[in-house]
């Protein structure tokens, strides 16, 4: 399951808070109450059934606190308190679970920088992203917004009360998705404004089934040098279901055909770097492919590895995620980051390089090794394959060294999708 926006609501002054149509029991409210005066102390009388997350923190003369709230029942609104107020509203959270905020970023000069400060999530969490500022809005100007951000998308902004905002101090709230990216999100903002705070919260996902990691069956590889058909033996553990992942590199980058041999694969990826490329194709095995030859075909002889893994257990996307990345004339070669979906996930990392002199690879520590291979003789391919279970919410930016320094490198980081196991109840909710 995942967690979703379902829309949003405001206040300003005591006015009353009307929810948009249709929450649920279950659905979680993020409210932030903003006051243009700087106060540690304020009491806010129309938070009953409300929870605490951020006590009042003060931007020199801006002022802001937040709560969050699991409905038990389909209600329509409650009466604001002074100041401004803003809502969203998500479905899919886990109601037996809170949510968690971070340190917020606090500014407190004239600036059109607005920072949510990075917070750590938990693999599977959802990642809120939440700001406010305060300006003065003379001449009928239309509230502040968000002009572009690092990353992740808006959901909402609340606009204040239309009737006072050429002559009122408005606090402004914005609301981003940020399951996208991860680490401190800078908003660029329409217009300059002296006093801000931003943050970001991680909300708990409900998960109603437990996923089960996919399991490492067996591997092969094959090394070649110099040929226009190399090939690999696919592992006789292999069997129906099996998601079978299959690297190919190669020295040139000659188009050529395959994989010849247990039937179609699934082109994944293809990253170039110069003459060396890298190609990853999946599989899910019918049960005919244990012990058969798997094959390209070059135009031109070249070197060639062929690497193929064998998970059982593995969900139906197989591999979930794929991100690359390139480098050249260095012998450290960096991982990329991706983000991690959920928990259970398997992460694959590949290293390729092309050089006339590497023979062995210095693995990050941590993750474990499943091949490592090297070729002989000028422009030789050399390659590495780690694996681990993330527990963060990306994964990646790993440092594996050759042993010389390599003319071309390809970087990999896969993620494997977990399979459902047990399908568990939902936490119960009372309606």
């Amino acid at each position: 399951m995942s967690v979703t926006f379902v829309g949003g609501a405001e206040a300003y002054g005591d006015g009353y808070i009307a929810y948009p149509t249709g929450i649920q029991a279950g659905d979680l409210g993020i409210m932030i109450r903003g006051l243009d005066f700087a106060s540690t102390s304020t009491s806010s009388p129309q938070t009953t059934g409300w929870t605490e997350l951020l006590p009042w923190t003060v931007a020199s003369t801006m002022s802001a606190k937040v709560w969050y709230k699991y409905f038990t029942s389909n209600e329509t609104g409650h009466t604001g308190d002074t100041g401004n107020i803003g809502i969203s509203f998500f479905r899919g959270a886990d109601p037996a679970v809170a949510p968690t905020v971070g340190t917020p970023w606090v500014r407190s000069v004239s600036n059109v920088d607005l920072y949510l400060a990075n917070h750590t999530v938990s693999a599977g969490w959802y990642r809120l992203g939440l700001g406010a500022d305060r300006t003065i809005n003379s001449g009928g100007i239309e509230p502040d917004s968000v002009v572009s951000q690092t990353y992740g998308t808006v959901l909402y902004k609340t606009i204040g009360n239309p009737a006072n905002n050429a002559t009122s101090r408005i606090v402004t709230s914005y609301w981003l998705d940020m399951t996208d990216g991860f680490g401190e999100n800078k908003l660029t903002m329409a217009d300059s404004s002296g006093n801000a705070l931003g943050m970001q919260i991680a909300i708990p996902v409900l998960n109603g089934d437990v996923l089960v990691a996919p399991n490492l069956v067996s591997k092969a590889a094959s090394m070649s040098d110099q040929v226009y058909s190399p090939a690999v033996t696919v592992p006789v553990e292999t069997s129906f279901g099996d998601l079978l992942v299959l690297f190919v590199t190669a020295s040139e980058a000659g188009a050529g055909s395959g994989p010849n041999g247990v039937g179609d694969w699934v082109l994944k990826s293809e990253t170039f770097s110069g003459p060396l490329v890298v190609r990853v194709y999946t599989k899910t095995a019918n049960g005919s492919e244990a012990g058969k030859s798997v094959s390209m075909t070059w135009p031109v002889a070249c070197r060639t590895d062929l690497t193929v893994l064998v998970y059982r257990g593995a969900g139906g996307a197989g591999v979930e995620v794929i991100k690359s990345a390139v480098d050249l004339s260095t012998a450290s070669h960096t991982s990329p980051v991706a983000m991690v979906p959920g928990k259970s996930r398997v992460a694959l990392t590949f290293w390729a390089d092309r050089s006339s002199t590497t023979t062995a690879w210095a693995a990050p520590s941590g993750p474990t090794i499943l091949s490592t291979q090297a070729g002989g003789g000028g422009g030789h391919i050399s390659t590495l394959i780690t694996t681990q279970v993330p527990g963060e919410d990306h994964y990646g930016g790993l440092l594996a060294t050759a042993n010389s320094v390599s003319a071309r490198g390809v970087m990999l980081t896969l993620l494997l999708e977990p399979s459902l196991a047990v399908a568990r109840p939902f936490p119960h909710v009372t309606v």
